[in-house]
């Protein structure tokens, strides 16, 4: 799981009991590797994260989020891999999320990693600049320990480099690659129809019904948790259970019986939708219950998709609160 430090999932900055308690919940669930970055390489900020991973026995990853400017050269992510090295991460990931990362710069930034600090090191890198299959064939030959790659029907473009055609090029290289290129082969043949499935039925974001029906839930979750848009103060904050009663949020957690209870036995979405303005209120008429993409209701409504944007985040906010 790739987790943003204090930020875990999403973008608010969370307290620490709420960072420690989804970390320990996750690794309870299944997840036993996490990767931690911090979007501007503040260590502080994933310290709590890793702390919770391994007193849970899970595997932290710290992540380097690479970029290029003069104050991020190769003696600042020396700098950065050894503080996560005492922090405990058993490995540490290069991660270029823009694939910026040319092939000389993977090569100096490994070798450099590879001098300095004892744990593997991980390259995460995109094709969105076309650099990705060059960039980590120099980061294997400086002595990269771990590449990222996607089966090929979900390779190229923004995603990362086709795992057949590394796998490939190594093994000739005399790398030993233990993967089985017929069983990639399978795997892809497995996915490509579902991708192009789903591009050919879609061609744009699926509406609630939709993705109820994918999830087997109701529709009344998926409204939920759009319209569960603000952050949690913290793990202590109050909330009201079904009888109206106070309780904190821990406190549901930690009860087994405790369940999500259905929209419509709480709210009544009609009222809280009538709360909008009109264009409000078009806007999330034709964006979730007709199903328009927001270029599509861009269309209809004569403003521009990031107008859409707008409007539709404000009027999910509005009706949260309104909710709540």
């Amino acid at each position: 799981m790739l987790l943003r430090g204090q930020n875990l999932l999403g973008y608010h900055h969370y307290p620490d009991d709420v960072v420690r308690m989804f970390v320990k919940k996750s690794i309870e669930n299944g997840i036993d590797i996490i990767r931690i970055f911090d979007a501007l390489n503040d260590v502080r900020n994933i310290e709590v994260a890793v702390d919770e991973t391994l007193k849970n026995g899970a595997i932290a990853s710290g992540a380097i989020c690479y970029t290029q400017s003069p104050i991020h050269n190769l003696e600042s992510y020396i700098k950065l891999a050894k503080q996560m090295e005492e922090l405990g991460c058993q490995t540490i990931c290069i991660k270029d999320m823009a694939g910026i990362l040319g092939p000389k710069e993977a090569y100096d930034m490994v070798k450099a990693l590879k001098e300095n600090v004892k744990t593997p090191i991980i390259l995460h890198t995109h094709c969105t600049t076309g650099l990705g299959m060059l960039t980590l064939q120099k980061a294997v030959e400086a002595g990269c320990d771990v590449i990222d790659t996607a089966i090929s029907s979900f390779s190229g473009g923004t995603s990362q480099a086709p795992t057949e055609t590394m796998a490939y090029a190594l093994k000739q290289e005399g790398y030993d690659i233990d993967l089985d290129l017929s069983v990639l082969k399978d795997i892809n043949d497995f996915f490509k129809p579902i991708k192009d499935e789903y591009l050919n039925k879609y061609q744009r974001e699926p509406t609630i019904k939709e993705l109820a029906k994918k999830l087997d839930v109701d529709q009344s979750v998926i409204i939920e948790a759009l319209l569960s848009t603000n952050s949690v103060a913290s793990l202590q904050e109050e909330v009201k259970n079904s009888d109206g009663n106070s309780l904190k949020m821990i406190d549901s957690l930690s009860d087994e019986k405790a369940g999500v209870l259905k929209t419509n036995e709480r709210i009544d979405l009609y009222d809280a939708l009538k709360s909008l303005s009109q264009k409000e209120h078009d806007v999330i008429k034709q964006r979730y219950f007709e199903g328009l993409s927001q270029s599509e209701i861009a269309k209809e409504l004569f403003i521009s998709q990031a107008q859409v944007s707008r409007i539709e985040k404000k009027a999910l906010n509005n009706l949260h609160n309104y909710l709540k």
